[in-house]
């Protein structure tokens, strides 16, 4: 039977080039990203380092292998995803050669291990040619963790004698599983049915995608419902499956969306070849949604991780906003808070260097209550936080992920002092979960220290003037913050993004080239009925921008559902609604799209209409 899959590979092999190269994108997206992660958990660190430089670089360290660890969740997903519709779509094709086989004496069974067959065969293949990309992909990848300084331009990643291993297994595993669900609905269709395309054969909401859609929406709902209670370390993640269980919900269920659009799309594209389009689109449900599959989740992924990253941004903002009181900032190169409380016109001065209270405890800020206070509005919903001094301290509420704390509640540092909590506040997105006494922290270089004054300019000049540290308002610091924000969120976007928009893109563009080729028949049977062959490449072109649209509309609506989800979460958590929707970048994906699929239909229709008709029309499958 393996024999028979790889002369059926060799022979349709057109039909298999989408997914071949999906394959092979997959393949050399997931081994650049394994090759980066090992190289960052154990990195070879420069000689000559103090402690805290070496602290420092092994943090960046490990948030760079979290990165690394959602690309290649990321590339995994969406490799299943288009190989599994694109796998869908060939299957769906070859409906008649497949019943023809089931006439012929082939049990289920064989048909299965027939598609099985070719998909081993495709796994193979598309890794082999995925490890022989992986090279430009890796340069890439480092280019761009460089370039925003997520490592040091010394880090390199060497390739290692087991991840080519792996991640062969990682292709064929894709190409297994995205023909899995096609095989077992092609065994079960009698072969009659797919002739005539009745019955079973027919019919595209299938009980699979029932029960898929079905699984992952309710995934969806235990995302959204979860999500004020999970620390800002785990929030991208969240949002990334958030994204992801959306678009496989929605493209569960886009057979269900295709009639009723293309009857709204038939108000705009009237005319002849706009009801033919139409009409085309109605027919070829399945083709319809596994082209525009791609684009949904292109969208539904870019942007709803994108609204996401921008709406915890601008909540983080507007939260350090409105607890700012202090009018300037400091941050220092040695201890200096002595010497700014001695400066004229400085009414307190508020030390705030970190303290690591290890694993099992909240991130911890050592500060002087009255200080802290004079510079930052505190709000307080139990206890006093004044009492933060000797073994007290003030805990948020969303300080540890469920847990709740309560007044007189213990918690022992690495020491094994004995904290008691005197001073319970209300939940923030910073990352500092607790307060503990000014005595529990050491004032050390790069410290910052915010300042109380009513002459801030005077006070601003003096401290430039003594040589104290590097001084800055308060509006300049919001500022700084936020264009610190900005850069860091496009940083993580477009390390997360950047390979895998690409990977979308030519899926797009193959989906649409292997529909066209397969419809050679099509389309010369409307050409030998009076169109020209320009009409039949406008009408193939407004089929495929409905497409588009379809899938910009199920995507659009997982970006908006993640992005709701969020919004909700913060509103839950801050009290406050917010939600910001990345229009410039949503935009520019449309026009992308549009351009891509405007490209690849007219090319590939002028393509499988260059044959005269008259030798075409009566061709088969």
């Amino acid at each position: 039977m393996l024999q028979m899959s790889w002369q059926t590979f060799r022979a349709r092999w057109q039909l298999f080039a989408g997914a071949f190269v999906a394959v092979a994108l997959g393949v050399a997206l997931v081994h650049s990203s394994l090759l980066l992660l090992m190289a960052a958990v154990d990195p070879v660190l420069p000689a000559g380092l103090s402690a805290t430089e070496v602290q420092r670089l092994r943090a960046g360290y490990d948030g760079t292998s979290s990165l690394l660890a959602m690309v290649l969740t990321i590339a995994g997903f969406l490799a299943v995803f288009v190989v599994g519709s694109t796998f869908a779509f060939t299957v769906a094709q070859r409906r008649t050669e497949l019943a023809t086989l089931r006439l012929n004496g082939g049990s289920r069974w064989q048909l299965r291990r027939l598609l099985l067959g070719e998909a081993l065969i495709l796994g193979l293949l598309g890794s082999a040619a995925g490890i022989a990309c992986t090279e430009p992909v890796l340069r890439g990848q480092l280019a761009v963790l460089r370039s925003f300084e997520f490592v040091p331009d010394s880090f390199d990643a060497p390739w290692r004698g087991w991840t080519p291993v792996v991640s062969v297994g990682v292709g064929v595993v894709v190409g297994l599983c995205g023909v899995f669900s096609a095989a077992q609905r092609a065994a079960r269709v009698e072969p009659l049915e797919a002739l005539r395309e009745t019955g079973a054969a027919r019919r595209v909401m299938t009980a699979s995608r029932w029960v898929v859609g079905g699984l992952f929406l309710t995934g969806t709902v235990a995302i959204v419902a979860s999500a004020p209670s999970v620390p800002a370390d785990y929030a991208v993640p969240l949002y990334l499956g958030l994204c992801m269980t959306l678009a496989v919900t929605l493209n569960a269920f886009a057979p269900l969306v295709v009639p009723l659009a293309s009857r709204v799309l038939g108000v705009i594209a009237r005319g002849p070849l706009g009801e033919l389009a139409m009409a085309n689109l109605r027919a070829g449900v399945r083709r319809t949604s596994s082209i525009a599959a791609p684009v949904l989740v292109l969208v539904a992924i870019v942007g709803g991780l994108a609204g996401s990253v921008d709406t915890v941004s601008t909540a983080m903002l507007r939260e350090r906003t409105g607890s700012l009181t202090g009018e300037l900032r400091v941050r220092a190169d040695r201890p200096v808070g002595a010497e700014l409380a001695a400066l004229p016109g400085v009414r307190a001065v508020s030390a705030e260097p970190d303290v690591n209270l290890g694993p099992d405890n909240p991130t911890a800020m050592a500060v002087d209550p009255a200080a802290y206070q004079a510079t930052h509005r505190v709000e307080v919903t139990a206890g006093d936080f004044a009492a933060v001094v000797g073994d007290g301290v003030a805990v948020r509420a969303n300080a540890t992920p469920g847990r709740v704390f309560s007044l007189g509640d213990e918690l022992i540092a690495p020491d094994g002092r004995r904290l008691r909590v005197v001073a319970l506040l209300t939940p923030a997105l910073n990352d500092i979960g607790m307060f503990v006494p000014a005595a529990m922290g050491t004032e050390q270089a790069g410290t910052g220290y915010w300042l109380r004054t009513d002459q801030p300019d005077q006070v601003a000049a003096a401290i430039r003037a003594a040589g104290l540290g590097e001084v800055t308002s308060r509006a300049d610091w919001l500022e700084d913050f936020r264009r610190s924000q900005r850069r860091d969120s496009n940083a993580v976007l477009l390390a997360l993004l950047g390979a895998g928009t690409l990977y979308a893109a030519i899926a797009v563009v193959n989906a649409v080239m292997i529909g066209a080729a397969d419809r050679r028949a099509e389309f010369a049977a409307a050409r030998l009925t009076g169109l020209t062959r320009r009409q039949v490449v406008r009408t193939a072109l407004l089929e495929s921008l409905a497409v588009v649209g379809i899938g910009l509309t199920l995507g659009g609506l997982a970006a908006a559902g993640t992005i709701y989800g969020v919004s909700r979460s913060l509103a839950d958590l801050t009290g406050h609604w917010h939600a910001e929707v990345p229009w410039t970048l949503i935009s520019s994906l449309t026009l992308a799209a549009v351009l891509l699929v405007t490209t690849a239909s007219t090319l590939s229709t002028l393509t499988a209409t260059r044959i005269p008709a008259i030798r075409l029309a009566g061709a088969g499958d």
